[in-house]
């Protein structure tokens, strides 16, 4: 499992089975979709590749590269990696199995609303604020939404950590964070 803003190694394992010496070697991969490379081999368009050049008979290597899931990401996102695969000039193309990542996140979520008696509690009574413009602010990131006509808002797929909430009301109500 992974948290949006994670980040997934995957290690690529091969073995020359045969009883001759592999020449051209290439392994790729291809950057799964909602996560960014990060390192490990070259990208390009996408495409991680090694050049392993040739393998001894019998013989075995690895390769890693990084990626970062994306932000915002919902909870139960499958980041599934299944276009890699290894080619030589002795061979045709083989490739493997899946592998999927499960996303872990959680959403920040609340409610903006017209406090008639000054309090800071929202009391029976009390109606929400649509269109209040709410900027969620985390690393150097930003993302900006308005509440819906019951004053509630909720950014979905984000990570533990911390947060900044800012609020701007509709036109015509005060900002008050102060109870009386």
């Amino acid at each position: 499992n992974v948290s949006p803003n994670g980040l997934i190694t995957y290690t690529l394992a091969y073995t020359n089975s045969g009883n001759m010496n592999a020449t051209g070697v290439v392994l790729t991969d291809a950057v799964p979709a909602n996560t960014t490379y990060v390192s490990g081999g070259s990208e390009s368009g996408g495409i991680v590749t090694w050049n392993i050049v040739s393998l001894a008979a019998g013989a075995s290597g690895a390769q890693q590269f990084i990626v970062r899931a994306n932000v915002p990401l919902p909870n139960g996102t499958v980041i599934r990696n299944a276009n890699y695969g290894l080619d030589s000039d002795q061979t045709p193309p083989v490739s493997s199995g899946p592998v999927d990542v499960t996303v872990n996140s959680g959403n920040i979520a609340g409610l903006v609303w017209d406090d008639l008696n000054g309090d800071g509690v929202h009391d029976p009574g009390e109606p929400g604020l649509p269109n209040a413009v709410i900027t969620l602010i985390w690393d150097s990131q930003v993302a900006v939404m308005v509440t819906n006509a019951s004053g509630y808002y909720t950014f979905t797929g984000y990570p533990a950590g911390n947060y900044t909430v800012l609020e701007q009301n509709p036109p015509g109500y005060p900002l008050n964070t102060t109870p009386n």
